[in-house]
Protein backbone atom coordinates (compact mmCIF):
# COMPACT_ATOMS: atom_id res chain seq x y z
CA UNK A 1 0.00 0.00 0.00
CA UNK A 2 2.89 2.70 1.23
CA UNK A 3 4.27 1.78 -2.61
CA UNK A 4 0.66 2.23 -4.44
CA UNK A 5 0.36 5.63 -2.32
CA UNK A 6 3.97 6.44 -3.36
CA UNK A 7 3.85 5.99 -6.84
CA UNK A 8 0.50 7.33 -7.12
CA UNK A 9 1.78 10.87 -5.97
CA UNK A 10 4.62 10.80 -8.14
CA UNK A 11 2.93 10.21 -11.12
CA UNK A 12 0.81 13.07 -10.10
CA UNK A 13 4.08 15.27 -9.76
CA UNK A 14 5.49 13.75 -13.15
CA UNK A 15 2.17 14.10 -14.95
CA UNK A 16 2.10 18.19 -13.39
CA UNK A 17 5.65 18.88 -13.71
CA UNK A 18 5.19 17.58 -17.61
CA UNK A 19 2.63 19.62 -18.00
CA UNK A 20 3.90 22.96 -16.42
CA UNK A 21 7.01 22.57 -18.57
CA UNK A 22 4.59 22.15 -22.05
CA UNK A 23 2.91 25.48 -21.10
CA UNK A 24 6.26 27.28 -20.01
CA UNK A 25 4.02 28.12 -16.68
CA UNK A 26 6.39 27.40 -13.87
CA UNK A 27 8.91 29.30 -13.69
CA UNK A 28 11.95 29.32 -10.65
CA UNK A 29 10.74 31.45 -7.90
CA UNK A 30 13.55 34.10 -7.85
CA UNK A 31 13.70 36.14 -4.47
CA UNK A 32 16.19 37.63 -1.91
CA UNK A 33 18.61 35.14 -0.99
CA UNK A 34 19.13 34.85 3.04
CA UNK A 35 19.39 32.70 6.03
CA UNK A 36 22.77 30.71 4.48
CA UNK A 37 23.95 33.65 2.99
CA UNK A 38 25.29 36.95 3.79
CA UNK A 39 23.45 39.53 6.24
CA UNK A 40 23.18 43.10 7.07
CA UNK A 41 22.51 46.09 5.70
CA UNK A 42 25.44 46.16 3.75
CA UNK A 43 24.32 43.12 1.95
CA UNK A 44 21.01 44.39 1.14
CA UNK A 45 22.14 47.99 -0.18
CA UNK A 46 24.74 45.30 -2.27
CA UNK A 47 21.26 43.32 -3.68
CA UNK A 48 19.39 46.73 -4.03
CA UNK A 49 22.56 47.80 -6.62
CA UNK A 50 22.59 44.47 -8.12
CA UNK A 51 18.91 44.08 -9.15
CA UNK A 52 18.89 47.83 -10.39
CA UNK A 53 21.34 46.82 -12.85
CA UNK A 54 18.98 44.37 -13.96
CA UNK A 55 16.54 47.17 -13.95
CA UNK A 56 18.88 49.01 -16.53
CA UNK A 57 19.34 46.28 -18.98
CA UNK A 58 15.35 45.75 -18.61
CA UNK A 59 12.60 47.72 -17.40
CA UNK A 60 9.81 45.46 -18.00
CA UNK A 61 11.47 42.90 -15.76
CA UNK A 62 8.78 41.77 -13.36
CA UNK A 63 11.23 39.47 -11.44
CA UNK A 64 13.92 42.22 -11.37
CA UNK A 65 11.27 44.53 -9.86
CA UNK A 66 10.51 42.16 -7.43
CA UNK A 67 13.84 41.67 -6.11
CA UNK A 68 14.82 45.46 -5.94
CA UNK A 69 11.65 45.99 -4.12
CA UNK A 70 12.63 43.14 -1.44
CA UNK A 71 15.78 44.42 -0.78
CA UNK A 72 14.87 48.02 -0.63
CA UNK A 73 12.09 47.10 1.78
CA UNK A 74 14.90 44.87 3.75
CA UNK A 75 17.17 48.70 4.27
CA UNK A 76 13.83 50.59 5.16
CA UNK A 77 12.95 47.54 7.44
CA UNK A 78 16.47 48.06 9.13
CA UNK A 79 16.53 51.74 9.20
CA UNK A 80 13.09 51.48 11.12
CA UNK A 81 13.94 49.42 13.49
CA UNK A 82 16.72 52.03 14.88
CA UNK A 83 14.84 54.68 13.63
CA UNK A 84 15.97 56.74 16.58
CA UNK A 85 19.59 57.38 15.15
CA UNK A 86 18.16 58.48 11.73
CA UNK A 87 14.80 59.43 11.27
CA UNK A 88 15.29 61.60 8.22
CA UNK A 89 16.60 58.19 6.78
CA UNK A 90 14.02 56.25 7.61
CA UNK A 91 11.54 58.63 5.89
CA UNK A 92 14.02 58.65 2.85
CA UNK A 93 13.63 55.02 2.00
CA UNK A 94 9.81 55.15 2.82
CA UNK A 95 9.66 57.93 0.06
CA UNK A 96 12.05 55.89 -2.42
CA UNK A 97 9.27 52.87 -1.78
CA UNK A 98 6.80 55.28 -3.08
CA UNK A 99 9.07 55.88 -6.17
CA UNK A 100 9.57 52.50 -6.86
CA UNK A 101 5.83 51.50 -7.08
CA UNK A 102 5.18 54.80 -9.54
CA UNK A 103 8.05 53.65 -11.69
CA UNK A 104 6.29 50.05 -11.43
CA UNK A 105 3.02 51.13 -12.75
CA UNK A 106 4.80 52.82 -15.71
CA UNK A 107 7.01 49.97 -16.58
CA UNK A 108 5.22 46.56 -15.31
CA UNK A 109 1.10 48.20 -15.09
CA UNK A 110 -1.54 45.41 -14.15
CA UNK A 111 0.70 42.63 -12.23
CA UNK A 112 0.42 40.79 -9.59
CA UNK A 113 3.80 42.56 -8.16
CA UNK A 114 2.95 45.80 -8.70
CA UNK A 115 -0.27 45.64 -6.92
CA UNK A 116 1.17 43.66 -4.17
CA UNK A 117 3.21 46.44 -3.26
CA UNK A 118 0.79 49.25 -4.09
CA UNK A 119 -0.84 47.71 -1.47
CA UNK A 120 1.94 47.42 1.05
CA UNK A 121 1.88 50.85 0.85
CA UNK A 122 -1.75 51.60 0.94
CA UNK A 123 -3.48 52.48 4.46
CA UNK A 124 -6.84 52.89 4.03
CA UNK A 125 -9.11 49.94 4.69
CA UNK A 126 -11.59 50.85 1.36
CA UNK A 127 -8.25 51.66 -0.64
CA UNK A 128 -6.93 48.34 -0.25
CA UNK A 129 -9.53 46.38 -0.35
CA UNK A 130 -10.38 47.81 -4.01
CA UNK A 131 -6.47 46.82 -4.59
CA UNK A 132 -7.04 43.49 -3.54
CA UNK A 133 -10.12 42.54 -5.58
CA UNK A 134 -7.78 43.50 -8.56
CA UNK A 135 -4.70 41.32 -7.80
CA UNK A 136 -7.26 38.13 -7.29
CA UNK A 137 -8.59 39.17 -10.54
CA UNK A 138 -5.17 38.73 -11.96
CA UNK A 139 -4.35 35.12 -13.79
CA UNK A 140 -2.66 32.90 -11.07
CA UNK A 141 0.86 31.78 -12.56
CA UNK A 142 2.73 30.76 -9.52
CA UNK A 143 2.78 28.96 -6.05
CA UNK A 144 3.11 32.64 -4.38
CA UNK A 145 0.16 33.56 -6.16
CA UNK A 146 -1.80 30.78 -4.93
CA UNK A 147 -0.70 31.10 -1.78
CA UNK A 148 -1.29 34.36 -1.30
CA UNK A 149 -4.75 34.06 -2.87
CA UNK A 150 -5.50 31.15 -0.17
CA UNK A 151 -3.90 33.53 2.15
CA UNK A 152 -6.95 36.27 2.09
CA UNK A 153 -9.68 33.56 1.69
CA UNK A 154 -7.92 32.22 5.12
CA UNK A 155 -7.84 35.48 6.85
CA UNK A 156 -11.86 36.03 5.20
CA UNK A 157 -12.42 32.56 6.47
CA UNK A 158 -14.39 31.64 3.45
CA UNK A 159 -14.29 27.97 3.48
CA UNK A 160 -16.13 27.13 -0.17
CA UNK A 161 -13.28 29.73 -2.14
CA UNK A 162 -10.33 27.70 -0.26
CA UNK A 163 -11.31 24.47 -1.47
CA UNK A 164 -12.35 26.06 -5.32
CA UNK A 165 -8.50 27.47 -4.84
CA UNK A 166 -6.86 24.15 -3.88
CA UNK A 167 -8.35 22.37 -6.53
CA UNK A 168 -7.77 24.26 -8.73
CA UNK A 169 -3.75 24.88 -7.47
CA UNK A 170 -3.60 20.93 -7.82
CA UNK A 171 -4.72 21.54 -11.25
CA UNK A 172 -2.42 23.43 -12.20
CA UNK A 173 0.47 21.93 -11.16
CA UNK A 174 2.49 25.13 -9.73
CA UNK A 175 3.62 23.52 -6.45
CA UNK A 176 6.64 22.30 -4.90
CA UNK A 177 6.69 18.67 -5.11
CA UNK A 178 9.41 18.16 -2.36
CA UNK A 179 6.84 20.34 0.01
CA UNK A 180 4.03 17.99 -1.07
CA UNK A 181 6.11 14.98 0.03
CA UNK A 182 6.62 16.51 3.29
CA UNK A 183 3.60 17.68 4.08
CA UNK A 184 1.76 14.43 3.27
CA UNK A 185 4.58 12.35 5.82
CA UNK A 186 3.71 14.99 8.04
CA UNK A 187 0.25 13.59 8.31
CA UNK A 188 0.66 10.18 7.14
CA UNK A 189 1.63 9.08 10.80
CA UNK A 190 -1.13 10.65 12.41
CA UNK A 191 -3.96 8.92 14.44
CA UNK A 192 -7.84 8.95 12.75
CA UNK A 193 -9.64 11.62 13.51
CA UNK A 194 -6.71 13.45 14.70
CA UNK A 195 -5.85 16.47 15.88
CA UNK A 196 -2.99 18.83 13.88
CA UNK A 197 -2.03 21.91 15.75
CA UNK A 198 -0.12 24.53 14.00
CA UNK A 199 0.16 28.72 13.22
CA UNK A 200 -0.31 30.10 9.76
CA UNK A 201 2.45 29.00 8.07
CA UNK A 202 3.53 27.18 4.65
CA UNK A 203 2.50 24.12 5.91
CA UNK A 204 -1.73 25.22 6.35
CA UNK A 205 -1.46 26.18 2.49
CA UNK A 206 -0.12 22.29 1.38
CA UNK A 207 -2.18 21.02 3.82
CA UNK A 208 -5.31 22.61 1.76
CA UNK A 209 -3.90 21.43 -1.34
CA UNK A 210 -3.56 17.37 0.19
CA UNK A 211 -7.12 17.76 2.08
CA UNK A 212 -9.20 20.23 -0.35
CA UNK A 213 -6.84 19.92 -3.84
CA UNK A 214 -6.16 15.85 -3.34
CA UNK A 215 -8.67 14.68 -1.07
CA UNK A 216 -6.14 13.25 1.54
CA UNK A 217 -6.37 13.32 5.35
CA UNK A 218 -10.06 14.78 5.39
CA UNK A 219 -10.30 13.41 8.89
CA UNK A 220 -7.61 15.25 10.01
CA UNK A 221 -8.37 18.61 11.77
CA UNK A 222 -5.83 21.25 11.67
CA UNK A 223 -6.08 23.87 14.05
CA UNK A 224 -4.60 27.45 14.82
CA UNK A 225 -2.56 27.59 18.32
CA UNK A 226 -4.55 30.46 19.13
CA UNK A 227 -7.50 29.07 18.88
CA UNK A 228 -6.55 26.45 21.56
CA UNK A 229 -4.45 29.14 23.85
CA UNK A 230 -7.88 31.81 23.83
CA UNK A 231 -10.77 30.16 22.56
CA UNK A 232 -13.52 32.67 21.41
CA UNK A 233 -17.04 32.40 20.65
CA UNK A 234 -16.64 34.24 17.61
CA UNK A 235 -13.37 31.68 16.18
CA UNK A 236 -14.59 29.48 13.78
CA UNK A 237 -13.54 26.39 14.97
CA UNK A 238 -15.29 26.89 18.23
CA UNK A 239 -18.56 27.55 16.29
CA UNK A 240 -18.50 24.52 14.44
CA UNK A 241 -17.33 22.42 17.46
CA UNK A 242 -20.47 23.70 18.71
CA UNK A 243 -19.83 24.42 22.44
CA UNK A 244 -20.00 27.48 24.62
CA UNK A 245 -16.70 28.35 25.44
CA UNK A 246 -17.49 30.17 28.39
CA UNK A 247 -17.99 26.31 29.60
CA UNK A 248 -13.87 25.51 29.22
CA UNK A 249 -11.72 25.88 32.04
CA UNK A 250 -9.98 28.96 32.18
CA UNK A 251 -5.92 29.44 31.31
CA UNK A 252 -5.38 29.92 35.36
CA UNK A 253 -6.94 26.25 35.70
CA UNK A 254 -5.64 24.47 32.61
CA UNK A 255 -2.48 25.65 30.30
CA UNK A 256 -4.45 25.85 27.54
CA UNK A 257 -8.17 25.77 27.14
CA UNK A 258 -8.83 24.38 24.22
CA UNK A 259 -6.25 21.52 24.19
CA UNK A 260 -7.65 20.14 26.99
CA UNK A 261 -10.92 19.80 25.68
CA UNK A 262 -9.86 17.82 22.45
CA UNK A 263 -7.54 15.91 24.30
CA UNK A 264 -8.81 15.59 28.00
CA UNK A 265 -12.08 15.95 27.35
CA UNK A 266 -13.15 14.45 23.15
CA UNK A 267 -10.06 11.87 24.00
CA UNK A 268 -8.63 12.64 20.35
CA UNK A 269 -4.99 12.27 19.50
CA UNK A 270 -3.34 16.28 19.58
CA UNK A 271 -0.44 16.52 17.57
CA UNK A 272 2.09 19.69 17.00
CA UNK A 273 3.95 20.15 13.83
CA UNK A 274 7.31 20.52 13.92
CA UNK A 275 6.75 23.03 11.01
CA UNK A 276 6.23 25.77 13.60
CA UNK A 277 7.06 29.95 13.15
CA UNK A 278 6.38 30.15 16.87
CA UNK A 279 8.77 27.93 18.41
CA UNK A 280 8.05 29.33 21.62
CA UNK A 281 4.71 28.38 21.87
CA UNK A 282 6.19 25.00 21.45
CA UNK A 283 8.68 25.37 24.32
CA UNK A 284 6.26 26.52 26.75
CA UNK A 285 4.66 22.83 26.24
CA UNK A 286 7.54 21.16 26.17
CA UNK A 287 7.09 18.97 29.16
CA UNK A 288 3.86 17.33 27.31
CA UNK A 289 5.04 16.74 23.63
CA UNK A 290 6.48 13.66 22.41
CA UNK A 291 8.57 14.15 18.73
CA UNK A 292 7.03 10.85 16.18
CA UNK A 293 9.37 12.57 13.31
CA UNK A 294 7.65 15.66 11.67
CA UNK A 295 5.19 16.34 14.54
CA UNK A 296 5.08 15.99 18.37
CA UNK A 297 2.50 13.94 20.03
CA UNK A 298 0.85 15.64 23.14
CA UNK A 299 0.34 13.20 26.18
CA UNK A 300 0.02 13.89 29.77
CA UNK A 301 2.32 11.03 30.66
CA UNK A 302 5.27 9.50 28.86
CA UNK A 303 5.23 6.48 26.72
CA UNK A 304 7.08 4.87 24.26
CA UNK A 305 7.64 7.73 21.28
CA UNK A 306 10.65 5.87 19.99
CA UNK A 307 8.61 3.50 19.05
CA UNK A 308 5.93 5.70 16.78
CA UNK A 309 9.08 7.43 15.12
CA UNK A 310 9.87 4.32 14.40
CA UNK A 311 7.16 3.14 12.62
CA UNK A 312 6.90 6.51 10.74
CA UNK A 313 10.23 5.73 9.67
CA UNK A 314 10.12 2.14 8.46
CA UNK A 315 6.52 1.90 7.34
CA UNK A 316 4.55 5.34 7.24
CA UNK A 317 6.74 8.32 5.52
CA UNK A 318 7.58 8.06 1.90
CA UNK A 319 11.05 8.83 1.87
CA UNK A 320 12.56 7.58 -1.63
CA UNK A 321 11.88 11.25 -3.27
CA UNK A 322 15.02 12.19 -0.92
CA UNK A 323 16.95 9.51 -1.81
CA UNK A 324 16.25 9.87 -5.72
CA UNK A 325 15.14 13.01 -5.99
CA UNK A 326 13.30 13.28 -10.05
CA UNK A 327 12.10 16.64 -9.79
CA UNK A 328 14.31 19.57 -9.65
CA UNK A 329 12.24 22.22 -7.91
CA UNK A 330 11.94 25.57 -5.74
CA UNK A 331 9.48 27.25 -3.15
CA UNK A 332 9.19 30.88 -3.26
CA UNK A 333 9.33 30.53 0.21
CA UNK A 334 11.52 28.34 1.43
CA UNK A 335 13.71 25.62 -0.27
CA UNK A 336 16.72 23.06 0.53
CA UNK A 337 18.21 22.69 4.15
CA UNK A 338 15.59 24.93 5.72
CA UNK A 339 12.86 22.48 5.66
CA UNK A 340 14.76 18.80 4.79
CA UNK A 341 16.37 19.54 7.65
CA UNK A 342 12.99 18.80 9.98
CA UNK A 343 13.92 15.00 8.85
CA UNK A 344 17.66 15.46 10.11
CA UNK A 345 16.34 16.57 13.56
CA UNK A 346 13.75 14.20 14.13
CA UNK A 347 15.37 11.57 12.96
CA UNK A 348 18.48 11.67 14.65
CA UNK A 349 17.34 10.42 17.67
CA UNK A 350 16.11 7.42 15.66
CA UNK A 351 19.89 6.84 14.59
CA UNK A 352 21.62 6.82 18.20
CA UNK A 353 19.04 4.12 18.89
CA UNK A 354 19.88 2.10 16.08
CA UNK A 355 23.75 2.23 16.74
CA UNK A 356 23.17 1.55 20.18
CA UNK A 357 20.94 -1.50 19.82
CA UNK A 358 23.17 -2.73 16.69
CA UNK A 359 20.55 -2.72 14.06
CA UNK A 360 23.51 -2.60 11.59
CA UNK A 361 21.29 -2.28 8.70
CA UNK A 362 18.59 0.39 9.49
CA UNK A 363 21.15 2.49 11.06
CA UNK A 364 23.20 2.39 7.39
CA UNK A 365 19.54 2.98 5.66
CA UNK A 366 18.79 5.85 7.82
CA UNK A 367 22.45 7.78 7.79
CA UNK A 368 22.54 7.06 3.94
CA UNK A 369 19.00 8.73 4.16
CA UNK A 370 19.92 11.98 6.38
CA UNK A 371 23.62 12.54 4.73
CA UNK A 372 22.04 12.04 1.03
CA UNK A 373 19.19 14.71 2.38
CA UNK A 374 22.15 17.21 3.75
CA UNK A 375 24.30 16.75 0.52
CA UNK A 376 21.82 17.58 -1.89
CA UNK A 377 19.99 20.21 -0.42
CA UNK A 378 23.43 21.96 0.09
CA UNK A 379 25.04 21.22 -3.25
CA UNK A 380 24.38 23.24 -5.97
CA UNK A 381 22.75 21.21 -9.09
CA UNK A 382 21.84 21.90 -12.26
CA UNK A 383 18.63 22.49 -13.15
CA UNK A 384 17.33 20.86 -16.54
CA UNK A 385 14.42 23.41 -16.93
CA UNK A 386 14.91 25.92 -19.61
CA UNK A 387 12.89 28.60 -18.24
CA UNK A 388 14.14 27.67 -14.78
CA UNK A 389 17.82 28.02 -16.25
CA UNK A 390 16.81 31.61 -17.30
CA UNK A 391 16.26 32.96 -13.80
CA UNK A 392 18.95 31.04 -12.47
CA UNK A 393 21.15 33.34 -14.79
CA UNK A 394 19.89 36.31 -13.59
CA UNK A 395 20.92 35.19 -9.60
CA UNK A 396 24.43 34.14 -10.82
CA UNK A 397 24.51 37.60 -12.34
CA UNK A 398 23.21 38.80 -9.07
CA UNK A 399 26.21 37.06 -7.10
CA UNK A 400 28.40 37.67 -9.91
CA UNK A 401 27.90 41.45 -9.42
CA UNK A 402 28.24 41.01 -5.21
CA UNK A 403 31.34 38.99 -5.15
CA UNK A 404 32.76 42.09 -7.46
CA UNK A 405 31.78 44.26 -4.85
CA UNK A 406 32.91 41.73 -2.04
CA UNK A 407 36.74 41.30 -3.61
CA UNK A 408 36.69 45.44 -3.86
CA UNK A 409 36.83 45.37 -0.24
CA UNK A 410 32.93 45.41 0.87
CA UNK A 411 31.73 44.85 4.44
CA UNK A 412 30.13 41.15 4.48
CA UNK A 413 28.46 39.28 7.45
CA UNK A 414 29.04 35.94 6.95
CA UNK A 415 26.53 33.26 8.28
CA UNK A 416 26.20 30.90 9.87
CA UNK A 417 26.93 27.67 8.49
CA UNK A 418 24.04 25.22 8.80
CA UNK A 419 25.46 22.29 7.60
CA UNK A 420 28.10 22.17 9.59
CA UNK A 421 25.50 22.22 12.54
CA UNK A 422 22.95 19.22 10.76
CA UNK A 423 26.09 16.83 10.05
CA UNK A 424 26.95 17.35 13.86
CA UNK A 425 23.78 15.49 14.66
CA UNK A 426 23.85 12.94 11.41
CA UNK A 427 27.76 12.34 13.05
CA UNK A 428 26.22 12.33 16.72
CA UNK A 429 27.60 15.24 17.86
CA UNK A 430 25.78 17.26 20.66
CA UNK A 431 24.00 20.32 19.33
CA UNK A 432 22.83 23.17 21.64
CA UNK A 433 20.38 24.63 19.30
CA UNK A 434 17.94 21.26 18.73
CA UNK A 435 18.23 20.35 22.50
CA UNK A 436 14.76 20.71 22.86
CA UNK A 437 13.70 17.85 20.31
CA UNK A 438 16.11 15.69 22.49
CA UNK A 439 13.86 16.72 26.04
CA UNK A 440 11.77 13.66 24.89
Amino acid sequence: MKRLIYMLLLFVVLGHTVFAQEQKAEPLEVRLLDGFFPLGADWYRAQKDAWQVELKKDKRNEKAWENYWVACNAEYQEAKLVWWKDSLQVQRLRREQHGIVKKMKKWIPDTRTYYRHLLDLETDEGKREVIQQKILSIKRTSERDYISDLTYYHHKKDMDKIKELAREWYDSGLFSHAFLFYFYNECSGLKKDAILVSDLNLGTYYRYLLQYGIGLFTDVKVVDVADLRNPTQESQLWQEVGIDVQTLPDAKTVRCPGLWYFAEKEKRPVYYTHFFYRRDLLEEMKDSLYSEGLVFRYSSKPYNNLAATRKNFEQNYLLDYLRHPLIEDQSHFSSGIHILGNYIIAFSPLLRFYQMSGDKNQYIRLKSLLQSILDYSTTPRRIANVEMNKYVKLMDAIFAYIDEMRKKGGPFKQGKDMRKEYQKLIDGVDYDAIQFFDIH
